[in-house]
């Protein structure tokens, strides 16, 4: 499905009316939501992409939440989230997620999904919102946003092969208004299968990013950190790839996928940050 530009301008647009906060809801109106999404194939060792045009996020009537990905491999075609890994007719077991509504974050949201196949592995990470409008961000000052992320690593020392866990950890981003420059970090990497996060170690990341006030779009760089123990960890130094933006009516929420791979593990990640007061200390594991 072709995507309308500006990238991700929802239908309806701010302002809207019962608009009811964290819950993501829009009263008893559907909207349609353009993805940011980062992805990799089967066997999670193949080609890698982040793309502005990574499907569709449907809010429908009743409330729920359902996927779309503009790609056949994986075929996911309005399927509803649910967080539980279900069996597919075909055979193949289906994960998909969202970030809980519940945690303060009012106008993005961010997933994962995993298929896991007879033919191999695959999976991914999206991110999207309720886009900012032009002129709402504000000319000076700066902001601390927080949030959690969510993604997938392969793990390749494992059992010899390669081996693909769910990951968690929180985000925490400063925007400088002014001089368009957003820096943070993605720290307390945890790492788990089947949705049951256990104690990493994964390397910390530190994010640096440039913010575009006319797309509200934030673009930039992800660099781990110092590796440690474990078969979890990535090399230091290594240096991936950012897409996201800013979400809400004032740009005080933010979403956005990376990538990142040292050659033998790879790693994808989505998170929502916000700098809503009653989020704080909802991320701290």
């Amino acid at each position: 499905m072709p995507l309308a530009a500006p990238f991700l301008t929802t239908s309806p647009a701010f302002p809207v009316t019962n608009l009811e906060g964290a819950n993501f809801q829009i009263g008893a109106l559907a909207a349609r939501f353009p993805l940011r999404l980062s992805a990799v194939g089967p066997g999670f060792g193949g080609d890698s992409i982040v793309t502005n045009s990574g499907g569709i996020l449907d809010l429908r009537s009743d409330r729920s939440l359902a996927l779309t990905l503009n790609s056949s491999t994986p075929s996911i075609s309005a399927m509803p989230i649910g967080g539980m890994l279900t069996t597919r007719a075909n055979g193949d077991k289906l994960l998909l997620t969202a970030n809980p509504p519940n945690q303060g974050i009012n106008f993005a949201r961010h997933g994962v999904w995993l298929i896991q196949s007879s033919s191999g592995d695959s999976g991914g990470v999206w991110s999207t919102g309720f886009a900012s409008p032009s002129g709402a961000l504000p000319n000076t000052g700066h902001v601390t946003l927080v949030g959690g992320a969510n993604g997938l690593i392969s793990e390749y020392g494992i059992a010899g092969g390669a081996q693909i866990a769910l990951l968690s950890g929180k985000v925490e981003l400063v925007v400088d208004y002014a001089t368009g420059s957003v820096t943070g970090r993605i720290t307390q990497l945890k790492v788990g299968s089947d949705g049951t996060y256990v104690t990493g170690p994964v390397n910390e990341l530190t994010l640096s990013l440039t913010l575009d006030r006319n797309g509200r779009l934030l673009t930039g760089s992800a660099v781990s950190g110092a590796s440690p123990s474990g078969p979890n960890a990535f090399a230091a130094n290594v240096t991936g790839s950012v897409s996201g933006q800013l979400f809400g009516p004032a740009g005080a929420d933010a979403g956005a996928v990376l990538i990142l791979s040292d050659g033998l593990s790879r790693l994808v990640l989505a998170f929502s940050a916000t700098s809503n007061a009653e989020c704080a200390g909802c991320w701290d594991y």
